[in-house]
């Protein structure tokens, strides 16, 4: 389901049909598939119980045993909901100021709703990890040398980007002017 949010914004950035639309989609598609890279590289990793987790219930309890994961996990889960300043709200702001700049009012509201009513199925998540007990948590980290690169640059990129966002920025400056000449 969350694809599918995520793609709805994509699709506001593209109806606003100006370069701060194109601009805002291509700074959100990098860092959604960033995120998304982050997330199914700690996700592939984790085992409950020996077994993969393939249920939120079965985060329950990871922050006592695993805490620099679920650290890592609240992080990228905050972006996802488009929390400040995280990576995945200037991915969204860009989109929302590009529907406002081609009078999409309503579309951009919506959006911001849609964001709000996101956030807490992300937020969840970081409660299971954080306030939900589970007595028996066996966690195991599986992690090979591929995932554990991709979430530390993932890692790298999210948090880089929050202290650093103009390298993105002016690239997708420049894929927008070359989209509208």
């Amino acid at each position: 389901y969350s694809s599918i949010g995520h793609v709805g914004y994509i699709l506001i950035g593209l109806v606003a049909a100006n370069s701060a639309g194109i601009k805002g989609v291509s700074i959100y598609m990098i860092i959604y598939v960033v995120m998304n890279i982050a997330v199914f590289s700690i996700i592939l990793s984790l085992k409950y119980n020996n077994v993969f987790i393939e249920k939120i219930s079965e985060f329950s309890g990871l922050s006592k045993h695993k805490p620099l994961i679920s650290l890592s996990l609240a992080i990228i889960m905050l972006s996802m909901a488009g929390i400040p300043p995280f990576a995945g709200f200037f991915g969204k702001f860009y989109i929302f100021v590009a529907a406002l700049k081609a009078d999409l009012i309503l579309l951009a509201v919506l959006g911001v709703i849609s964001s709000v009513i996101s956030a807490f199925y992300y937020l969840r998540i970081i409660k299971v990890m954080y306030f939900d007990e589970h007595e028996n948590a066996n966690f195991q980290l599986v992690i090979n040398s591929q995932s554990l690169f991709l979430l530390i640059f993932s890692m790298l990129f999210i948090s880089l980007f929050v202290f650093y966002p103009s390298f993105l920025t002016s690239i997708s400056s420049y894929v927008s002017i070359d989209y509208f000449q």
